[in-house]
């Protein structure tokens, strides 16, 4: 059975009473009594030392709400504050655990929705648009770009951002959480509506012409139109899905863009709510979903010129070109 990751958020940024070294066990435990969040499952040690939380969208939480008693997982990696490292703000000190990783069997897959597919890399894989999740042909679960940037930069935890927000206007945490549960939906899909309208374009003008492939919904065609009014899908491949089974990893790519024969940029779509040093803070973590997708192509002979991410705000887009940089635990040793 293959392995997942398990990332811990909202860490209480303070020393453990043991060190957290790789293989040793920790505790899963639902809180149904939290009342913030019902669905909570807690991270503790052996000893019942409060570790922190299981995110809410990290597909393991169901399966330790199911199990219906703790469950137990090895710390695959532990990060702790060393003299020297970066202030991620005042009150962390040296020595205090600042990130956690554990290691979880992967569950069994349903394989019904799964379809056999060919990734561009060449791979035969298995491909479920319903659970978006990409199998090897031994039920393998592979690694995808956006969880990879998870596993990196991590998870916000707005609980006690909405516990603080909640007491300072005079609202109750749970309907604050709602409020914004309910906005991240919205803005999901209106950039998964932009996004499609990109995708419909690339598609289907080459066959069809410009005037065919626009879309016609005033949004969406405004969106395809100023895209294209600065740049184009001139030799470019619209949402490749690559693979490296050997490595373990997959990803879809918004536009593989050509510039020599095996030389690309890779380009994605992003309809970001931020401004200033939120904004920047954005891109860097969709960097990380970049890198990994363009350490894939590496792996493959491929060279990456740059990686650009097109930020769809205001009725304008504005590329933000960044230098390539390979995840070099992710590249093949004959590389």
């Amino acid at each position: 059975m293959s392995k997942m990751i398990v990332k811990v958020v909202g860490l209480s940024f303070r020393p453990t009473q043991v060190e957290l070294k790789p293989n040793y066990k920790v505790k899963l435990i639902p809180e149904p009594d939290n009342k913030y969040d019902p669905n909570a499952v807690k991270v503790q040690d052996y000893y019942g030392n409060m570790l922190g939380y299981i995110g809410k969208d990290d597909p393991f939480r169901p399966i330790v709400l199911s199990a219906g008693k703790p469950v137990e997982l090895k710390v695959s990696r532990a990060n702790y504050h060393q003299e020297g490292d970066k202030e991620l703000w005042k009150t962390v000190k040296v020595g205090d655990l600042v990130q956690l990783w554990l290691e979880a069997e992967a569950p069994k897959v349903d394989k019904a929705t799964f379809k056999e597919v060919m990734s561009f890399t060449g791979e035969k894989v298995m491909w479920s648009e319903f659970l978006h999740s990409c199998l090897d042909m031994e039920d393998n679960v592979l690694l995808g770009g956006s969880s990879y940037a998870t596993l990196v930069g991590g998870q916000t935890d707005f609980s006690a951002i909405a516990k603080t927000f909640a007491k300072s206007r005079g609202f109750k945490t749970e309907d604050v959480l709602a409020l914004w549960d309910s906005k991240r939906d919205l803005a999901g899909d209106y950039g998964t509506a932009i996004h499609s309208a990109l995708e419909h374009y690339g598609r289907f003008e080459p066959i069809f012409g410009h005037e065919m492939a626009l879309p016609t919904q005033p949004h969406a065609l405004e969106a395809v139109k100023a895209f294209l009014d600065i740049s184009n899908f001139k030799d470019c491949i619209v949402e490749p899905l690559v693979t490296d089974v050997q490595m373990g990893m997959s990803g879809w790519i918004d536009l593989l863009r050509f510039t020599g024969e095996k030389t690309v940029r890779v380009e994605d779509f992003k309809t970001i709510d931020a401004t200033g040093p939120k904004l920047m803070k954005k891109l860097k973590e969709y960097a990380f979903q970049l890198n990994f997708y363009g350490t894939i192509l590496v792996n493959f002979g491929y060279t990456v010129e740059k990686i650009v991410i097109w930020h769809w705000n205001n009725g304008m887009w504005q590329p933000y070109y960044q230098e390539f940089e390979p995840i070099k635990e992710y590249l093949r040793k004959e590389k």
